[in-house]
C-alpha cells in the first residue's frame, strides 16, 4: 500500500450517511467498519432516534437489497429463514427463501422474539448459510444483520443470551441529536421526510468496490507489540477474581480486524493504538460480564477504556 490509500468511495459513503445519524461520525464509522469486516450490528437505543431509517439509508447508499422483520412474540423461525412449500401444480416441495436472504436485514426489536426464533439467526450470522429442510443454502457474499432493541423496556421481552450477543460485531447507541441538530429538525421538519429522502438515495459504492475494500482491510499491517498488548488486555478480562467470563479469542480477532478497518478509514496502511480508543467500548464490553453486578454500566465502560489506555501508555 501507499500513501492516500483510502478510496474516495469511502469518503462519499461517510459524507452521505452522516445526515441520517444526526451528524454523529462515530456511529457512521461503526456501520462502515462492520461492513468492511463482514460483521453484524446490534443497536440498543430508545424508540424514535432513527434506527430503522439509518439502516435503510446505509443499505440504499450501498445499493443492497433490504428486508425488515418486526420482532414479536409469535414470530417464527420460518418467518426469517423461510421453509418448504408445496407447488399445487406439480405437488413438489419448493424452498421459499425468507428475508434473511436479503443482503441487508433489519430485525426490529429482536428481544421481542422467542429464543427459538432468535437462535434461527445464529447459523446465518456465523456461517453465512442457513439450513432449510436439511439442505444448506448460501447467503449473499455481502450480508449484514442489523438488529435493534429497546434497552429499558423489559415486559414481554426475551433478553439475548451472552453467546448470541457475542455474535454481533458491536453494540452501538445512536443517542439523541445535539441541540443544534434538534433545532434544525424542528425548524425544517427534516426528521419527518427522512424516509422519503432514503427512497431517493443513489448507490455510492458498487458490489465489486465493497469486496475490494473488504480485501484491503486484510492487508493493513499490525505490529506484534500491539497484538501482545491486546492479548494482555483480554487476559485482564479473563481474571476470575473480577469477571465471570472475559473476551474470547473470536472477540479479540474481531477487534483486530476492526482496528485494521479503522486504520484504513484514517488513510493508513498500519494500525496504531489510538485506533482502538473509540472501538473498545462498543466492540468489547458486551463480550464480558463483571462479577460485581451492582457496578453501573458507565463505570465498567470507563474502567475498560482506562485499562486499555494504560496498557498502551508507553508505546
Amino acid at each position: 500500500m501507499t500513501q492516500n490509500i483510502k478510496p474516495e468511495s469511502l469518503n462519499k459513503l461517510e459524507e452521505s450517511l452522516i445526515p441520517y445519524a444526526f451528524g454523529k461520525k462515530d456511529v457512521v464509522r461503526l456501520l462502515i467498519i462492520s461492513l468492511l469486516i463482514k460483521g453484524h450490528i446490534l443497536i440498543e437505543d430508545l424508540p424514535g432516534v432513527g434506527k430503522t431509517t439509518l439502516a435503510k439509508a446505509f443499505s440504499s447508499l450501498l445499493g443492497r437489497t433490504f428486508a425488515r422483520v418486526q420482532g414479536t412474540s409469535d414470530t417464527l423461525p420460518q418467518d426469517i429463514i423461510g421453509g418448504e412449500i408445496i407447488d399445487l401444480k406439480t405437488n413438489d416441495f419448493l424452498i421459499k427463501k425468507g428475508p434473511i436472504f436479503s443482503e441487508f436485514v433489519l430485525i426490529d426489536e429482536i428481544n421481542r422474539m422467542h429464543p427459538k426464533t432468535q437462535s434461527a439467526l445464529m447459523e446465518g450470522m456465523e456461517e453465512k448459510q442457513v439450513s432449510i429442510a436439511g439442505k444448506l443454502n448460501a447467503l449473499p457474499d455481502i450480508h449484514m444483520i442489523i438488529a435493534t432493541q429497546n434497552p429499558i423496556e423489559y415486559a414481554g421481552t426475551y433478553p439475548l443470551p451472552e453467546a448470541q450477543r457475542d455474535r454481533f460485531f458491536c453494540v452501538l447507541k445512536i443517542g439523541f441529536p445535539s441541540t443544534e441538530v434538534q433545532k434544525d429538525i424542528l425548524k425544517n421538519q427534516t426528521f419527518l421526510d427522512l424516509n422519503t429522502r432514503v427512497q431517493n438515495l443513489k448507490s455510492v459504492v458498487d458490489n465489486q468496490e465493497i469486496l475490494h475494500l473488504q480485501n484491503m482491510v486484510k492487508e493493513v499491517k499490525i505490529a506484534d507489540e500491539i497484538l501482545l498488548r491486546l492479548i494482555k488486555f483480554a487476559e485482564w478480562t479473563r481474571n476470575p477474581i473480577y469477571f465471570r467470563y472475559g473476551i474470547s479469542p473470536r472477540g479479540l480477532s474481531i477487534f483486530v480486524q476492526a482496528l485494521r478497518a479503522q486504520a484504513l478509514l484514517e488513510d493508513r496502511d498500519y494500525v496504531i493504538p489510538e485506533d482502538g480508543r473509540s472501538l473498545i467500548i462498543p466492540l468489547l464490553t458486551h463480550r464480558v460480564e463483571y462479577l460485581d453486578e451492582t457496578m453501573p454500566k458507565e463505570e465498567l465502560e470507563k474502567m475498560f477504556l482506562q485499562n486499555y489506555m494504560e496498557i498502551f501508555k508507553r508505546m
